[in-house]
Parts: structure tokens; C-alpha cells; sequence
């Protein structure tokens, strides 16, 4: 009698494991693992298979993980873009990988354990080799070029760049969307329309109105610590005011970018202990206020251009020369014709605003 009981307990859990067994194989085999790709597994044949658009979402564990141990092959469809870390960690019973030309990136540990002996793709750019020494390492699969510009961001325009891999062919494309013009006395196409419309958006200089940028007026000394200000992050709640300057009083709009611009040694005005408030800020000042920034902010200060290839060279104040020379060599500044620097002019909103987009592009971002 106990062994008919324990014949038929142990029966009982054996049906009770079957069905565990059969209700974890069922369960999740298909689902969303990303905003535009789902996931499927065949039981009979082990394949996963992930197919869409974009990138495949890093989670905690992946969707498959109760199913990993059928796993024995990994078909990844053309369009996804990027495998996320640890993907595919402890799925130890695959064997074979199927990548497409659309992946760009494959996370780390994405493969970790598992027994890859075959790596399938149309790219020249994949093989068993590259998963056996990269599944541990995050890292562009191809090899891109540089970035050129297919179609230019403008008013209404979209923009457009693409790279190409010097491997295989495949390409990568980057969209900015049309820009808007806010304001009626910036031309819809013109020298300096899209460096007013960039710095309008990322705050750092705004119109004198909603309506209007004055593109032609003069910029002044403390308008332009202002800016650099802004471009730095600074907090200047947190300034507290003092009397460095005899023409900065405590209280007006300019007044903690002045003592900040000081305290970062961005300036130490123009001399008997006055900052400058109200003048004009000319070509050479200009350059000098980017390049001590850029010094004392770590940026990349490599770079010199001959100025003396310019008929008015002379006319560029010594203390000026080294920065004037840096900015002419990244770009920030150009002269004025082809042979004139015009360092002592004034710079109006339009250039500095010209000025402002290359310095975030060809400095801070390096």
C-alpha cells in the first residue's frame, strides 16, 4: 500500500514537472523587445528570430530568458540597428548567428557563453572571428567614414548627413528637422540665417523682441560675456556680486556674467579698473574672449593660422595675435575680404552669432 502511494505521488510529480516544464517552453515566445521589433521562438526548431526597425531594448532579464535554454539559433532581420549588452548572456545552446547589414552595434556580454560556431551575414564586415573576440566588447561593427552633409538644415529645409563603412558599403544617416525662423528681419536664406535660428534655440542669444533679432546692430563687451556665460552652463544665481569693476554696479542684467567672466579669468577688462560696459566689442576682443575661454575650460587651443597673408595684419594688436590667428585656423572667424582681417571694426549680432555656432561646433565639441 505505501508503494501504490508513493508510486502515485511520485507519478503526480512527474506530471506536475511536465507541465511546468511544457507551461515555461510556452510561455513569452513572442513578444515586443523594442520600440519598432518583435521577437518570436520556434520550439521545434530553436530559431529566435527578431524582426522590425531600430534598436532592440536593453531589459532586465531580455523577454527570452525564460525560454533561453531553446535557444540553438539567433536570426536577427534586416533594419534592426543594435543588439543591447548581455542580450543573449547564458543562452549557452546557440550555435548560429544570423546578423543583417542594418546593425550597427552589438552591446557587451551580448553573446557571453554561448557557443557560437556560425556567424551568417551579406556583410564582409562580420565573421566567427569578429563574435568570438567582440561579444564582450561594445563597439561599431563597421567601419564608417566621415559624416557628409546630403542635404543642408534650413528654414523648411531638413537636414541630412550619411556615412558609409569602407568595408562593405553600408550607410548610416543623421536627420535634423527644418528649422523655423521667429524672426522678420532675418531673410529665410542668407549667410547668417541658420547660426540667428541655432543660437535663438539654444538660448544663447535671444532677439530684441520675439519678432526681432536686430542682425546688423553692434554687440557689446558685456552682451558677449553674457553669451559665454550661457554656453557654459553657469548658474549664475549663485555669483555674488563684487566690486572689481568701477563701471559694474550690483544689480543690473550683465552684472554676474561680468564677475563670472573675471573669476574664470575670462577677462580682466580693459584697464583702470573699469570692465567696458557699453562698448562695442571688435573683431580682436572677440577672438581674445574665445581663445582665454577656451584655455581656461580646457578646450583644444591646437591650431595657428598665418595672419600675415592678410594686407592689414599689422593692424591686429599684439596681444591679440596668437588668439586672432587660432581663430582664423578653426574656423570661428575669417576676414573680412579676401585680404583684410579688419580686427579693430566692431562685430554686429549676425557674425557673432556665426561665430558662437562654429565655436560649439569646432571647439566644445572636441
Amino acid at each position: 500500500m505505501n508503494i501504490k502511494r508513493l508510486l502515485l505521488s511520485l507519478s503526480a510529480l512527474f506530471s506536475a514537472i511536465l507541465i511546468l516544464t511544457f507551461a515555461v517552453s510556452a510561455e513569452a515566445t513572442e513578444d515586443k523587445c523594442g520600440e519598432n521589433a518583435t521577437w518570436s521562438l520556434d520550439s521545434e526548431t530553436g530559431v529566435l528570430s527578431i524582426v522590425g526597425t531600430g534598436e532592440v531594448d536593453a531589459q532586465d532579464p531580455m523577454p527570452w530568458y525564460l525560454s533561453s535554454m531553446y535557444v540553438k539559433e539567433v536570426v536577427i532581420g534586416e533594419g534592426i540597428t543594435v543588439i543591447p549588452e548581455n542580450a543573449f548572456e547564458d543562452c549557452d545552446m546557440i550555435e548560429k548567428v544570423t546578423l543583417p547589414k542594418s546593425l550597427t552595434a552589438i552591446g557587451e556580454n551580448a553573446f557571453k557563453n554561448s557557443d557560437i560556431k556560425t556567424i551568417i551575414s551579406p556583410c564582409s564586415c562580420y565573421s566567427a572571428e569578429y563574435a568570438e573576440k567582440n561579444a564582450q566588447k561594445t563597439e561599431l561593427i563597421h567601419t564608417f567614414g566621415e559624416w557628409k552633409v546630403v542635404s543642408k538644415q534650413g528654414v523648411g529645409v531638413e537636414g541630412i548627413d550619411r556615412r558609409s563603412c569602407s568595408e562593405c558599403g553600408a550607410e548610416q544617416e543623421k536627420k535634423y528637422p527644418a528649422l523655423v525662423n521667429p524672426f522678420k528681419d532675418v531673410p529665410n536664406s542668407c549667410w547668417y540665417t541658420n547660426e540667428v535660428i541655432f543660437c535663438n534655440d539654444n538660448g544663447y542669444m535671444n532677439g530684441i523682441s520675439d519678432t526681432n533679432f536686430s542682425p546688423n546692430t553692434p554687440l557689446t563687451r558685456e552682451q558677449f560675456v553674457m553669451i559665454l556665460a550661457k554656453l557654459s552652463g553657469a548658474d549664475l544665481e549663485k555669483i555674488k556680486y563684487r566690486a572689481i569693476f568701477t563701471d559694474v554696479t550690483d544689480g543690473k542684467w550683465y552684472t554676474k556674467a561680468v564677475v563670472w567672466a573675471y573669476d574664470y579669468g575670462i577677462t580682466n577688462g580693459i584697464g583702470s579698473g573699469k570692465f567696458g560696459i557699453g562698448n562695442r566689442v571688435k573683431r580682436q576682443e572677440l577672438a581674445v574672449f574665445l581663445h582665454t575661454y577656451a584655455k581656461n575650460f580646457g578646450k583644444s587651443l591646437e591650431g595657428a593660422y598665418n595672419i600675415t597673408s592678410y594686407s592689414d595684419y599689422n593692424s591686429v594688436a599684439s596681444w591679440a595675435r596668437e588668439s586672432f590667428s587660432w581663430a582664423l585656423a578653426n574656423k570661428l572667424m575669417k576676414g573680412t575680404t579676401s585680404k583684410t582681417l579688419s580686427p579693430t571694426i566692431t562685430a554686429t549680432r549676425a557674425q557673432v552669432a556665426v561665430t558662437v555656432k562654429s565655436f560649439c561646433e569646432n571647439i566644445l565639441k572636441k
